[in-house]
Order: structure tokens, then C-alpha cells, then sequence
């Protein structure tokens, strides 16, 4: 088997994989926060592994695929901000303490059953707009491209065209890494996320198919992804709340709010500063 062969074959599964899921986000009224995380996970690997793919293939092809893929990232925004409001949720609700005054707590509370109310309508508008990028081709585009093996516009996928597709994504992993450890701005830590996140997907993806050989992704990037996450859904938060009325912006838990944030920030900084992570992400680039 050729790797552009294997390549597309896991991109097909993948992309049944998104379908799929898609289907039982449509099919369920009120699906769950999981349901969502995983159909938001599920369609970021697909658009990872999509660009290996049209590697190489004819601009006529590129250019089909590339506007699929900014549909895709429209979608997955959409799914973004459904998440994100079950994460301020998540976190709202373990804020307060048991002496807060009876009106700060009222207000708390009013403050989350609001945020419900736009989770809720949140995932109506994704169910909607999901159903109709369904109904415009989205997925049925894509996979015929993919079905389309004989076409004489293909061109092999080479091991070093590959490598070239890691080196690239660790460069520009390794400038982000030094921007973010120099001054770690909501701008810089998100944009690291998003390309540390990147970079595990690429390398698990090619990890599955024969003859690809990546580098294997270090155990202490993932867990400064994790600090990553959580650093970026307080900075969302704590926007959030910064928008709010004077009287609940002072509020106990709000302060409590914004403790934990400068916590999650230090730690950030000291993860940043550490010298295995600069190694770790060299490494990617061998």
C-alpha cells in the first residue's frame, strides 16, 4: 500500500467517525457536554489529518479542499463556543461559599441559570446550522474527494513530503513555545495551545499509518496542554465577569475567581520556563 493510500484510507475513517457523531448531536435534542467535547475533538483531528492528505494534490483539488476545510473550521468554532459556555458553567458552579451573602448568591445563581439558557440555545443555533452544512455537501464533498482514487491529478505521497508537513508544524510550535515562555499574553498562551494541539494530532494520526514514522509525542507536552486548557478557560471567565455589574465583579466569588486564574497563570510561567519543554518540542522537529 502506497502512504498517499493509507493516508487517505485513515482520513476516511476518521471522517465516518465525524459523521457519525454528527448524526447523534443532530438526533439528540439536548446533547450532552460530552457528546459535544467529542464531536469537537473528532472534527479538529479530521481537519489535521485532511491537510496531509491534499498534499501534493492538484491546486484544482487544493482549492476544493481548502474551502471544505474553512467550512469545517466555521463548524468547529460554532461547536467552540457551545463548549465554552458549558466550561463557565462547570466552573460558576463550584464558586460561593457557604457564609456569601444572600444577594451575592442570588445573583450567582441568576448569573448561571442565564448562562444555561444561552448553553441551551447555543446547542439549538449548532444543531441548526450543522444540519444545514449536512444538507449543503460538507461531508459528502469531502468524501468524494476522497473516494476518488484513480484520478490522474494525484500525485504519491512521499515519506520526506511528510517530514516536511512535521517540521513545519514543529517550527512554527517552536516560536510559539519561545514567544509564550517570554511573555505569556492570553494571545500567546491560546496560540500555543492550538499548535501543541495540532502537533499531537498530526503525530498520533501518522503514528496509524504504515510507513509514516513520526516522532512520538512527549507525555510533558500533554500535560502542559492540560495547563494550557485550563489557563484559557479562566481567561474566558474572568473576561466574563469583568463585564459584569460593580457589585458582582467584588464579589467573594468572584475574587475567589480571579485567585485561582493568577494561580493557573504562575504555573503556566514555571511550566514555560522549564527546559524539558524547550527539549520536548525540539525533539518533534527531528
Amino acid at each position: 500500500m502506497d502512504l498517499r493510500r493509507g493516508v487517505g484510507q485513515r482520513v476516511s475513517a476518521r471522517l465516518a467517525v465525524v459523521e457519525r457523531a454528527a448524526d447523534a448531536l443532530i438526533r439528540h435534542g439536548s446533547p450532552s457536554e460530552e457528546r459535544i467535547h467529542r464531536f469537537h475533538s473528532e472534527l479538529r483531528r479530521l481537519r489535521v489529518e485532511s491537510r496531509v492528505w491534499r498534499s501534493g494534490l492538484s491546486p484544482a483539488q487544493v482549492e476544493l479542499l481548502t474551502g471544505l476545510d474553512r467550512r469545517l473550521a466555521e463548524l468547529a468554532r460554532r461547536v467552540g463556543e457551545v463548549r465554552d459556555a458549558d466550561v463557565h458553567l462547570n466552573l460558576l458552579g463550584k464558586v460561593g461559599r457557604p457564609d456569601e451573602p444572600d444577594r451575592t448568591r442570588r445573583h450567582r445563581e441568576e448569573l448561571y441559570r442565564r448562562l444555561q439558557d444561552d448553553a441551551r440555545i447555543g446547542r439549538e443555533l449548532l444543531r441548526a446550522y450543522l444540519r444545514a452544512e449536512i444538507e449543503a455537501g460538507v461531508f459528502a464533498e469531502l468524501r468524494g474527494t476522497l473516494a476518488r482514487e484513480g484520478s490522474n491529478e494525484r500525485r504519491p505521497l512521499s515519506t520526506g513530503r511528510v517530514r516536511d508537513e512535521v517540521a513545519r508544524v514543529s517550527e512554527r510550535l517552536e516560536r510559539a513555545t519561545r514567544r509564550a515562555a517570554r511573555r505569556p499574553s492570553v494571545k500567546r498562551a491560546h496560540r500555543l495551545r492550538i499548535l501543541l494541539r495540532r502537533a499531537r494530532y498530526l503525530l498520533e494520526f501518522l503514528a496509524t499509518v504504515p510507513g509514516a514514522d513520526p516522532p512520538r509525542y512527549p507525555g510533558r507536552l500533554v500535560r502542559l496542554q492540560r495547563t494550557l486548557g485550563r489557563v484559557h478557560d479562566l481567561d474566558l471567565l474572568e473576561d466574563w465577569v469583568d463585564g459584569l455589574a460593580p457589585e458582582l465583579k467584588g464579589s467573594p466569588w468572584a475574587r475567589e475567581l480571579r485567585a485561582t486564574h493568577r494561580a493557573s497563570r504562575r504555573q503556566l510561567r514555571s511550566e514555560l520556563g522549564r527546559g524539558s519543554i524547550r527539549s520536548a518540542v525540539r525533539a518533534l522537529g527531528v
